[in-house]
């Protein structure tokens, strides 16, 4: 099992400060964010970032940047990608991770949805095309209530067809869209080249609001984060399926690096615990 760490955290010191310590808890691969150092795109930056984790045996899993592709006028989006297309190149990972329409909320610009898939396709197509000339692969993950789920991009791969283009599944996001991580992957399977990881407890919206911290779906029901282990989200079920399909990418744990330490080594050795689990029943089933 690759592993990795997303961390979106806002603590003190920059990608430059985490390195050792992703290193130390004993992750492979660190997932870079347009904040720190790269919160403009900065080659220079990236490709200093990118040394000091080899000097460490580190890698780069993924760049991830967040974008909104669902405008009528993406030229200005798509710009901004490509500079970050030259930054996964010089950071040495193989896949530019972008966001496509992430909002939680079904307040948007009222259009029909297959106008603004239309606006996502064509953006998506210039980017592979420009990413392909970089040795950079494009991949775009389930997020937010409209692009995500099962339908929205099985379009998404139809209309853009591309051979530059393949999938970040990420395993909590998509219960926000009310489906579920295992359906995700089983349809998806061939075209995952990045997996996100995550963990939610879950309430029905049928009955009262529970409160703060928990955030709606897009069919009413509610979510809370919850460490890997911990929520409803079948991780050895997922696993088999990637393991059956032959996914050798990374696995990357998306979580707060600040504050979150010994809970995130927990979280670590959850992970690495269902895997084994699923490597076993796997190999057992290809030895019977």
């Amino acid at each position: 099992m690759k592993t990795s760490l997303f961390s979106l955290s806002d603590g003190s010191g920059g990608y430059l400060a985490m390195l050792t310590t992703v290193k130390g808890m004993g992750f492979d691969a660190i997932e870079l964010f347009n904040r720190h150092e790269l919160a403009e795109p900065d080659v220079d930056a990236a490709r200093y970032i990118a040394q000091e984790a080899r000097n460490i045996n580190l890698a780069v899993s993924c760049l991830s940047v967040g974008a909104d592709l669902s405008r009528a006028d993406n030229s200005e989006q798509i710009h901004r990608l490509k500079q970050y297309i030259d930054v996964t190149a010089a950071a040495g990972s193989p896949y530019l991770h972008f966001t496509l329409f992430p909002r939680l909320k079904h307040r948007f610009e009222v259009v029909p949805f297959y106008k603004i898939l239309d606006r996502i396709i064509l953006a998506v197509h210039e980017l592979c095309d420009y990413a392909a000339g970089r040795d950079v692969k494009c991949v775009c993950e389930d997020q937010g209530f409209y692009m995500n789920g099962s339908e929205p991009f099985d379009r998404l791969l139809h209309g853009v067809d591309h051979a530059n283009l393949g999938l970040v599944a990420d395993l909590g996001n998509i219960l926000y869209a009310n489906e579920t991580a295992e359906a995700f992957v089983g349809r998806f399977a061939p075209h995952i080249c990045h997996v996100h990881v995550k963990d939610y407890f879950y309430k029905s919206g049928n009955g009262p609001d529970p409160g703060p911290g928990w955030k709606m779906t897009r069919e009413g029901d509610f979510l809370q984060n919850a460490d890997i282990g911990r929520g409803i989200i079948p991780f050895e079920k997922i696993f088999r399926i990637l393991i059956a399909a032959g996914y050798d990418g990374y696995y990357s744990i998306e979580s707060n690096l600040k504050d979150r330490e010994a809970s995130l080594r927990q979280e670590l050795d959850n992970m690495r615990l269902f895997y084994e689990n699923a490597q076993r029943m796997m190999d057992k089933r290809m030895s019977s």
